[in-house]
């Protein structure tokens, strides 16, 4: 017969390994998570660091621009000015015009209309649009003045359907024809008129004005006899 108390021995020596097996997982979960906790404050400390770095970055790159700015001439700023817009002008021509013309295979025209602007830059956006072989124009804005009392306008830049092309180009090139034709006749009516007006009669004029010949002279007398004459008159 086994004794109870040595029973209960047994069972009190079991539950005691069975507390260490216990015991040891819970430390290699402590173990994990301090892991997992030091691997997380690593990540955080770079990712930390990378923000920083950009933030600096932002920071440096933007006093960087603001010295550059400050240390360029008017005419240098205004230079800058202008590349800025012609690049923004070109980038709106080729999405809104250029690449919608292609997506037609020229088969519509295409079409855009920037903002009201003065005239400076007015200026600036049709060189854009002649590079881009687009057609620009000024519209007038009515009852709409600019800060130098100009007429407001805006500018419609557009690339023609192939067969709207074609038909300008023909109606230009009889334009053309007509004009060349009225100037030709306008040459040729006063060739004509040149050839056909009666020459000045220069020889009445000219007879009018000649000297007279020696016999016919009124008064044949020197300046010497007419000024004694003179004189004798005046004596007498």
């Amino acid at each position: 017969m086994k004794r109870p108390g040595a029973a209960r021995g047994g069972g009190g020596q079991g539950g005691g390994n069975h507390g260490e097996g216990t015991n040891a997982q819970q430390n290699q979960q402590q173990m994990k998570k301090k892991k997992t906790i030091q691997t997380n404050n690593v990540l955080g400390n770079i990712l930390g660091n990378i923000k920083k770095t950009t933030s600096g970055s932002n920071t440096s790159n933007t006093n960087t621009v603001a010295v550059r700015s400050s240390l360029m001439t008017p005419q240098e700023r205004a230079l800058e000015r202008r590349k800025t817009f012609e690049k923004d002008v070109k980038e709106k021509i080729e999405k809104e015009v250029t690449t919608k013309w292609e997506a037609s295979g020229g088969a519509e025209t295409a079409t855009f209309s920037f903002q009201p602007m003065v005239k400076m830059w007015r200026d600036v956006l049709h060189e854009c649009a002649s590079e881009m072989q687009t057609t620009s124009e000024s519209i007038e804005i009515e009852d709409v003045m600019d800060e130098n009392g100009d007429p407001m306008k805006f500018v419609r830049v557009y690339k023609l359907s192939k067969k709207e092309e074609e038909e300008k180009k023909q109606l230009e090139i009889s334009l053309r024809e007509k004009a060349e034709k009225a100037k030709r006749e306008m040459l040729a009516f006063r060739k004509k008129e040149s050839l056909t007006d009666k020459a000045p009669a220069f020889g009445d004029a000219l007879s009018e004005l000649r000297v007279a010949r020696e016999g016919e002279k009124r008064d044949k007398r020197s300046v010497e006899e007419t000024i004694a004459d003179m004189r004798k008159a005046k004596e007498g």
